[in-house]
C-alpha cells in the first residue's frame, strides 16, 4: 500500500475564515486587498491568505501609530465633525416619508 506523503504546506485561509479571525466583515477583507494592506494568494478568482501573511498583517496593525481626535486637523473655515455629532440631531429627524402622513 502506497502512502501519499505529507507536505508541510501551511493550509490557506479563505475570504470568510479570514474575515472571521480579524472579527471584521469580507468587503472589509477585500477593502484592505485594494489598499494593499493585505497581500492574498490568488487562485482563479478565489482570494486565500496564508497564516503568516496574517499574522504580519495584525502585528502590523498593532504597531501602527493610533491617531486620536486631539490630531485630527481640520481645515481653516471648516467645524470639526467631532464637534457637530454630539449637538446633531438623531438619524431620521430631518426626513420626511413621502405618501405617509
Amino acid at each position: 500500500m502506497d502512502t501519499v506523503p505529507q507536505h508541510s504546506l501551511p493550509k490557506l485561509m479563505d475570504l470568510d475564515e479570514t474575515a472571521s479571525v480579524c472579527h471584521v466583515s469580507a468587503h472589509t477583507i477585500r477593502a484592505w486587498v485594494r489598499q494593499k494592506r493585505l497581500k492574498p494568494v490568488r487562485i482563479c478568482r478565489r482570494l486565500l491568505f496564508h497564516p503568516e501573511e496574517l499574522v504580519r498583517f495584525i502585528r502590523d496593525a498593532q504597531n501602527a501609530p493610533q491617531s486620536s481626535p486631539a490630531n485630527v486637523i481640520v481645515p481653516k473655515g471648516q467645524h470639526d465633525p467631532a464637534e457637530s455629532l454630539a449637538s446633531s440631531p438623531r438619524v431620521g429627524d430631518h426626513l420626511t416619508i413621502r405618501g405617509r402622513e
